[in-house]
């Protein structure tokens, strides 16, 4: 059982919060797919390293965790602040449960910015702290 704290007795929070980390079990095990599609695809060969590319990556990369932060406390902190003081309003519930959708999804991204770098041939090093970046973003994001 999910423990919930103060919304225990909250039907929908406990089936929002079950839905949230069905989603973040499933992203998370797409992130070892990217990894293994990836080896398959490119088959351990190593490339020359494009330094524009992962550059580009980085930043954008970056921009997505700014982007996180950003939907968190317009979306997320204002929601859970409203369910706080009244656990079944629906609408903050809605918002507060699409705020993690947008949240996982730009994590995701940053996987995918992963899976990119290794079908460009980009060594495990960089292309592995991408990835593991983007695990360590959806732990980080988990539902509170």
């Amino acid at each position: 059982m999910i423990d919930c704290g103060p919304f225990a007795d909250n039907l929908p929070m406990d089936t929002a919060k079950r839905t949230l980390n069905m989603i973040r079990a499933a992203l998370l095990v797409s992130v070892a797919l990217y990894m293994f599609v990836g080896e398959q695809l490119v088959g351990g060969k190593v490339g020359p390293v494009n330094a524009m590319l992962f550059q580009v990556m980085a930043i954008v990369a970056v921009a997505n965790v700014v982007s996180i932060l950003v939907v968190r406390r317009s979306m997320v902190a204002p929601s859970l602040a409203a369910l706080g003081s009244n656990s079944s309003d629906l609408p903050a519930l809605t918002r507060w449960r699409a705020g993690y959708v947008v949240t996982y999804a730009l994590c995701e991204a940053v996987a995918l910015y992963g899976l990119i770098l290794q079908i460009h041939g980009i060594q495990l090093p960089p292309r592995g702290a991408v990835l593991l970046g983007e695990c360590y973003l959806d732990d980080l994001f988990r539902p509170a």
